[in-house]
């Protein structure tokens, strides 16, 4: 498998990406390259659905003001992006930036 950049290399050994059957990869772009992790069974399908929709609509220039409303934080650190995942949000991998998505479900 062919990895962007090594915090996605480094994040998809993390996450067991390709072992395990939760740890869902996309892969967005052709010249600029957006990655999106997270966990099929904890977040929500609408708010992933929207998340892929702002990604694969939006404009390079001004990347983080389109990514999706609500709460989008940049980290720098891979662990708490490992964190992250596992417990139900979304990491978006542009440049060699990380950025964290809330897009979990609670179950009722």
């Amino acid at each position: 498998m062919k990895y962007y950049n090594n915090i996605d290399k480094e994040l998809a050994k993390l996450t067991n990406y390709g072992i395990s059957f939760d740890v869902i990869r996309k892969e967005f772009g052709k010249e600029k390259k957006v990655i999106l992790y997270f966990l099929s069974s904890l977040a929500s399908s609408e708010r992933v659905f929207e998340l892929n929709y702002s990604i694969m609509n939006m404009d390079a220039n001004s990347f983080l003001s389109q990514l999706m409303p609500g709460s989008v934080e940049e980290i720098n650190d891979i662990y708490k992006a490992f964190v992250s995942i596992s417990s139900g949000m979304s990491v978006v991998i542009y440049e060699d930036k990380i950025y964290v998505i809330e897009t979990r479900e609670y179950p009722t």
